[in-house]
This record gives structure tokens, C-alpha cells and sequence, in this order.
């Protein structure tokens, strides 16, 4: 499983074999988008002190009209640490001049469990969403 946290837009890059353990005195968007990563692994430490978080899911929901259908996560304490950490995160990245967009307002964790192909896909209709 994973938890996406952002999303961030980097242009094509005209050299995609660059070795990445130097940088340039003119940084692309992706030398500039790998340093604030490697610059975020204290952040998350600081979210996460004692290792990954214990996440827990509880009903099934769907968005985009059906489109994705996904299990809820349970409200813990982790489970606020993971928003805590992707508001960090997207500070981080857009203070470092970094694109971070296609994100919501509000982070949104979910467990995707399916993506159909087709909006007007008839198999959401039989795919009952539970509310505890």
C-alpha cells in the first residue's frame, strides 16, 4: 500500500541521465524537486519518531461520480500525523519554487481499492458504500 501525499508538476527534463549526486550552479526543476526531497526526511521523522504510522480503515466510499471507489481510513493519531505531514510537505516543496499542484485544499487520505475505466461504468451502481 501506499499513502500519496502531493502531487507536483516538473517539466521534461533535457537531460534525463543526469547524475544526480551534484548539482549545477543552474538547478532544473528536478534537481530542485530531488534536493527538498532529500531535504524532507527530517520532516517526516519529526511526524513519525517511533517509524511508519498504524493506519486502520472503516467503510467503503467512492468520488468523482463513482469513478474511484476506496476505503475510508479511521480517524487516529497517525491519522492525523499523515495530514499534518503532507501540509508540511507541500510547504516545503512550494517554498523550494516547486509546481505542487492537482492537490485539494483539504488532504484526502484514502485507500484506493478501485479506479473504473468509464464514468457512466454500470458495475458502481452494485458496489454498495458504507457509512459507520
Amino acid at each position: 500500500m501506499h499513502i500519496t501525499l502531493m502531487t507536483l508538476y516538473l517539466p521534461p527534463s533535457l537531460n534525463s541521465e543526469k547524475d544526480y549526486s551534484t548539482f549545477n550552479s543552474s538547478p532544473t526543476p528536478t534537481d530542485l524537486a530531488i534536493q527538498t526531497l532529500l531535504e524532507s526526511a527530517n520532516i517526516v521523522q519529526e511526524h513519525f519518531p517511533n517509524g511508519p504510522p498504524a493506519l486502520a480503515f472503516t467503510g467503503v466510499d467512492n468520488f468523482d461520480n463513482g469513478r474511484v471507489v476506496f476505503a475510508k481510513p479511521s480517524v487516529t493519531e497517525d491519522f492525523k500525523q499523515v495530514g499534518k505531514l503532507a501540509v508540511r510537505l507541500i510547504e516545503k516543496f512550494t517554498s523550494s519554487g516547486i509546481a505542487v499542484v492537482g492537490n485539494r485544499k483539504t488532504f484526502v487520505p484514502h485507500c484506493t481499492l478501485m479506479v473504473t475505466i468509464s464514468y457512466n461504468d454500470p458495475i458502481i451502481s452494485f458496489i454498495p458504500c458504507t457509512h459507520p
